[in-house]
């Protein structure tokens, strides 16, 4: 019988050893692609392989994306042949690419489960998810300031723009516009800019 991890993930059949591997952030890689040095992303985590740029791409690593669909499988390793391990169900959600291999992507979730997607099937469009505790979605870049809505952990919405030297995030969740702390979303790097 499947696994559900609540609105983001359907886990398909895996042999207990699997899924104890995978429930203790343990993350097998079958593939044969070219291992640079071990460096650290904008998080603090360990990235394996990493280079400066992309060797397929050339665009920086790591970097986040989002999905592209609803129906978006998380594979083993990079290609067909892999076994799926995931099934995703959230459009948009945003993921931390940290590897390439030719039309694949090593990618990492806002849970931190690691696995390959194929590179169609995501986006450069900037999202977020809310982490942690319910956060008020803020009418001006300051604490403050009125609550336009409540985002509860686990939301989605897209990321429109974070100024340089702000920790805040100016945002969009369906119809309502509004700025939130970086330190409680997921989907951009403590220092990073995005000017859309």
């Amino acid at each position: 019988m499947p696994v559900t991890r609540p609105a983001l993930l359907r886990l398909r059949t895996l042999p207990r050893a699997s899924v104890a591997l995978l429930a203790a952030g343990v993350c097998l890689y079958v593939a044969s692609a070219a291992v640079a040095h071990d460096a650290r992303d904008a998080h603090g985590a360990i990235v394996r392989g990493h280079a400066t740029k992309g060797r397929y791409t050339g665009y920086p690593l790591p970097r986040f994306a989002s999905l592209r669909s609803n129906h978006v499988n998380l594979r083993r390793g990079p290609g067909f042949r892999y076994r799926i391990d995931w099934v995703l169900h959230r459009r948009h959600l945003p993921v931390l690419i940290f590897r390439e291999f030719h039309d694949w992507r090593a990618v990492r979730l806002p849970d931190g489960t690691e696995g390959w997607i194929k590179g169609s099937l995501l986006a450069g469009r900037r999202s977020f998810v809310v982490q942690g505790k319910t956060t008020p979605l803020r009418s001006a870049p300051r604490a403050n300031a009125g609550a336009a809505a409540w985002l509860k952990p686990g939301v989605v919405g897209r990321i429109l723009g974070c100024a340089a030297g702000s920790s805040w995030c100016r945002v969009r969740v369906d119809d309502h516009g509004g700025y939130v702390p970086r330190r409680a979303i997921w989907g951009v790097a403590p220092h990073e800019v995005i000017d859309e």
